[in-house]
């Protein structure tokens, strides 16, 4: 059904506008409240680890430890939705948003080291939501991607193409500048906000596969 399957695209899209916007507010966050942390871009943290550990400072330990929670909460994230086909999507947000939801208890109890964990493992959850999709929407959380994508939309002329990257990197932009402002408003709380954002994806998604799930085999993906 064509209609079903433009619905069903245009959701995903919004659906990647929102995991993307998330991705920029946890980086905003993690910037903020942790002394400079990027806790949704594992290569921004590498940095942050690599110019640490050559200065001497302590933030090294938490920078390293985000890339590796990160990295953990993407490996415990696909294997534990490995087999789910239909709602793949709002479990992985769900579960980000679950993550993320600790963290903030985390945080607000005091522990920060846990929190920071805790946090860029919700953001590696994050990171699973479109593994299986088109390559388009595989890497929308990374700016540093759709930044080099735009770059090569306009060196080629494609203005029509560069549409989406630089709507992707805006959307980014969006979710930090939100990300920043909530921190300044709500302080600790703004971590709450960050993991109600993911349940409201979750929930959005649902809808989205549950759409996807009635076009039958009409559907590219299969999920």
């Amino acid at each position: 059904m064509p209609i079903v399957q433009a619905l069903s695209q245009r959701g995903l899209l919004r659906l990647a506008f929102a995991a993307t916007a998330l991705a920029g507010f946890a980086d905003a966050l993690g910037f903020l409240a942790f002394g400079g942390l990027f806790l949704a871009s594992p290569d921004a943290n590498s940095i942050v680890a690599a110019v640490a550990l050559a200065d001497g400072g302590r933030i090294a330990l938490h920078a390293g430890g985000a890339v590796l929670a990160l990295l953990a909460g993407v490996v415990l994230t696909s294997l534990m939705t490995g087999r789910s086909t239909r709602f793949r999507r709002s479990l992985v947000l769900l579960v980000a948003g679950l993550l993320l939801s600790c963290g903030f208890f985390l945080l607000y109890a005091g522990p920060t080291y846990g929190a920071i964990l805790l946090i860029a493992a919700a953001m590696g959850a994050a990171h699973c939501v479109f593994e299986r999709d088109a390559e388009p929407l595989r890497d929308t959380l990374l700016p540093s991607v759709q930044a080099v994508r735009l770059g090569e939309a306009l060196a080629a002329g494609r203005l029509r193409e560069a549409r989406r990257p630089l709507s992707f990197w805006f959307a980014f932009v969006v979710g930090g500048m939100l990300g920043a402002g909530a921190w300044y408003l709500a302080g600790r709380w703004a971590l709450a906000l960050a993991a109600g954002l993911a349940f409201c994806a979750a929930i959005g998604a649902q809808q989205i596969e549950r759409l996807r799930s009635n076009d039958g085999p009409s559907n590219p993906n299969g999920a």
